[in-house]
Formats: structure tokens, sequence, C-alpha cells
């Protein structure tokens, strides 16, 4: 049977629970990425679609 060591277990409990928070604040961090990436992508697709609106309205223009 295997000794256990209240020390060791404390150790173990503790490295857990950071690497546990680390994980958790780097998932946090990447979610902020991906919204703001998200809303980049959002204005640069409101700019071109704006864009190829002029440009369209100034080929029929010159039709």
């Amino acid at each position: 049977m295997k000794n256990s060591n209240p020390e060791e277990e404390t150790r173990r409990s503790f490295g857990s629970n950071v690497e546990s928070a680390a994980v958790t604040a780097q998932i946090r961090s990447i979610k902020l990425e991906l919204e703001a990436l998200r809303l980049e992508k959002d204005d640069i697709e409101m700019r071109l679609s704006e864009q190829i609106r002029i440009l369209e309205s100034r080929l029929r223009a010159e039709k």
C-alpha cells in the first residue's frame, strides 16, 4: 500500500491549483483576444461592404 505524506499531498494540491488558475487565466486571455479579433473582423467587413457598395454605384453611374 502507498504511504501518504500529508505535506506531499498539500504540495501536489497547491501545484494543481496554481496550474488550474494559470490555465483559467490563459483561457480568459484567449477569449478576450478572440472577441477583439471578431470586432476587428466585423469592422473590416462593414468597411469593405460599404466600399463595394460605393464602387458598384459608381460603375452603374458610368454605364
